[in-house]
């Protein structure tokens, strides 16, 4: 057995100019290569380059395998790369093995977390490590209640979709070294939802053939471009005018995003007309969670607005002595019109479809969260000690104390944020 040792970043490096027989000598260079200065992986260029070069080995009828070792799905994919490197390894019976992390689930991006040396600032940075598909089929949604993991970095067991086609279309393996995220699923299940490996151009055709295809993924594509706001669910309320004050604080992302999401709304309900017409159960669990996560958030976002614009025009009263703040908490209970009744039916019987026809799988893991959390809103009434609010034995000072030392926190973080620093090159 011959090796030879190439590197990537945005170049090709031959760290070996012919193969070799020493893999003791092989084993050192591996060791010996540094970090690049570039977040650029030009990897299938760099696959397309080795291949040209050892191609003598095959025509001195050699076995040739090509194994990638990399955490990311590569930059030149995406430009027409792919398919010519593809046709390169295939017609030369060049085997091609990767080494790679496992694609997070219907996301472009994972997250690797970093901190700079100068000053220990901590911060997530977005690598190209997916989606298995060729474009991502799950929107981009936050889940709004409590908190239960983060599941931005969950994977499906699935390579990012351009290295993982390579490799079975070349006869060769991905295998998976690294799977962020505490969600595993069960590899049996999982093989009635493998992804498409077909060229990106049938791929393409089929967004346009079939509606709800199309809509998926366009409006999958739009949630990316958009920020989702976090609505505010605690409001200080010793006077009314601080009572006013902050909720028309709360109301005003709301007011653009409410109009956004109904336009998203409209976009992938465009679509379901074509949803008997899905073909895998992969394309109907990504279509029907989409479809009852966007119902479900609208519904949500549009009780939020009414509430905040009750509370504004008319403040409730407190029923307990004490009380100073009103704070928003879910409830089942729907009280904002028949329409957004029948929009929270509808979103219901999608996510529960999703979770009744495909258990055991991402899609029914991300419809459990969506409906573990109600649709509708209450005001409650709590106790919160606010920094000017004296009572009366001797917490005044303290309470002052305390707010200050949390805006010098405060402070002090929005600083490290808004520092410009070099972007780090994953």
């Amino acid at each position: 057995m011959k090796t030879a040792i190439v590197g990537f970043s945005d170049k090709t490096n031959f760290y070996t100019e012919d193969a070799i027989d020493d893999v003791d000598e092989a084993v050192k260079l591996v060791r010996g290569i540094k970090p690049a200065n570039t977040p650029k992986e030009n990897v299938f260029t760099a696959v397309e380059q080795a291949t040209k070069r050892f191609m003598k080995y095959r025509r001195m009828r050699r076995n040739v395998m090509m194994i990638v070792v990399t955490d990311e799905r590569g930059d030149d994919y995406a430009s027409g790369k792919l398919e010519s490197v593809i046709a390169l390894t295939q017609r030369n019976g060049v085997r091609v093995y990767c080494v790679g992390n496992a694609a997070p689930f219907g996301r472009p991006n994972g997250y690797v977390m970093y901190t700079y040396p100068e000053d220990g600032y901590t911060v997530p940075v977005a690598v190209d490590q997916g989606p298995e598909t060729v474009y991502a089929e799950r929107l981009d949604l936050p889940f709004w209640g409590p908190r239960s993991g983060d599941l931005r970095q969950m994977t499906a067991g699935y390579g990012p979709y351009a290295l993982t086609r390579l490799c079975v279309e070349t006869k060769g393996r991905f295998l998976i070294a690294d799977q962020s995220g505490s969600h595993r699923f069960d590899p049996h299940t999982m093989r009635n939802y493998l992804p498409d490996y077909r060229p990106i151009r049938d791929y393409e055709k089929q967004l346009v053939t079939n509606k709800a295809k199309g809509a998926l993924v366009k409006v999958a594509s739009d949630t990316f471009q958009k920020k989702v706001p976090v609505p505010l669910t605690v409001f200080r309320a010793d006077t009314d005018n601080a009572l006013r004050i902050e909720v028309t604080d709360a109301q005003k992302p709301f007011a653009i995003f409410d109009y956004e999401l109904n336009e998203l709304l409209g976009q992938l309900s465009q679509g379901e007309k074509d949803r008997s017409k899905l073909d895998t159960p992969r394309w109907q669990a990504s279509y029907d969670l989409a479809m009852g996560r966007l119902l479900a958030m609208r519904v949500r976002a549009f009780g939020y607005q009414m509430m905040m614009a009750q509370m504004k025009s008319n403040p409730k009263s407190f029923e307990k002595e004490g009380s100073n703040t009103w704070q928003l908490v879910g409830t089942e209970d729907i009280t904002t019109g028949p329409s957004v009744k029948k929009m929270a039916k509808k979103a219901k019987e999608y996510l529960t479809r999703v979770i009744d026809d495909h258990g055991g799988t991402p899609w029914a893991l991300l419809a459990e969260r969506e409906m573990s959390s109600p649709f509708g809103w209450k005001w409650q009434e709590a106790t919160r000690q606010y920094a000017d609010t004296g009572n009366g034995n001797g917490q005044e000072n303290m309470s002052i104390q305390f707010a200050d030392e949390e805006r010098k926190k405060r402070e002090e973080m929005r600083k490290m944020r808004a520092k410009k620093r070099a972007k780090p090159p994953l």
